[in-house]
């Protein structure tokens, strides 16, 4: 009897020991789940404050790609500056680089005073050589045109005397002997000669002797002097 009564007092205290220990290790395994509920929370709100206070990687147009950090981007940009300045300076620098080289080529850069005036002294002696033959020239020209003139003049009086039985000193008028020059002339459109002198005012008679028109010698004796004008008179 004494036996069965201490096993079975054991068994009803098997159960409320165990229940002890139950409800003892509940409450261990309750502060334990929340323990790390917790800190799991606390991880995941570190893990999206880090996400959105981290700073974002700046973007740069033409340069943006991934992988690629913000120092190498920094450095792209400071080289990018740097060449553009650089350009700038050497397109701002390439006339007179330009204009430097051609004068080491050329060996020239530009004429002193000395050779500005050698250069106007040669040209004044060439314009004091040229000028003075150019009018000499341009006189001697108009003396043969007078020249051609007055003997125009004598072939028309002669003509005029032999178709119209003149004798010699006969008076010619002008107007006789224009019917013998050439028409359209300039001889016999105006009667004057290339330096202004009269030809109608003249007296023409046959085998007469002709002169040149007034103010002729006063203009062209320096190049054409009296034996120029043979058979002619030179007045």
């Amino acid at each position: 009897m004494n036996r069965m009564e201490e096993k079975q007092g054991v068994l009803n205290q098997q159960p409320g020991e165990q229940l002890g220990q139950g409800e003892q290790g509940e409450p261990q395994r309750a502060g334990i789940l929340e323990a790390g509920g917790i800190a799991e929370m606390e991880g995941r709100e570190k893990e999206a404050g880090c996400v959105e206070g981290a700073p974002r990687e700046p973007q740069l147009q033409g340069h943006s790609a991934p992988g690629m950090s913000i120092e190498s981007m920094e450095s792209i940009e400071s080289i990018e500056s740097i060449e553009s300045i650089e350009s700038m300076e050497s397109m701002e620098s390439s006339k007179p680089r330009a204009l430097r080289r051609l004068l080491e080529k050329t060996g020239v850069a530009g004429f002193t005073l000395v050779e500005i005036m050698i250069v106007v002294a040669v040209i004044a002696l060439l314009a004091a050589i040229a000028v003075p033959n150019f009018l000499r020239a341009r006189k001697r020209t108009q003396a043969s045109r007078i020249l051609e003139d007055l003997r125009l003049i004598d072939s028309a009086l002669d003509q005029y005397a032999i178709e119209f039985n003149k004798a010699a000193g006969a008076a010619v008028p002008w107007d006789a002997i224009k019917q013998y020059l050439k028409p359209n002339s300039s001889l016999f459109n105006t009667g004057v000669s290339v330096i202004g002198g009269d030809y109608t005012g003249a007296a023409y008679t046959v085998d007469g002797a002709i002169s040149t028109p007034p103010g002729t010698a006063a203009a062209l004796s320096d190049v054409a002097p009296a034996d120029f004008w043979t058979p002619f008179q030179l007045q």
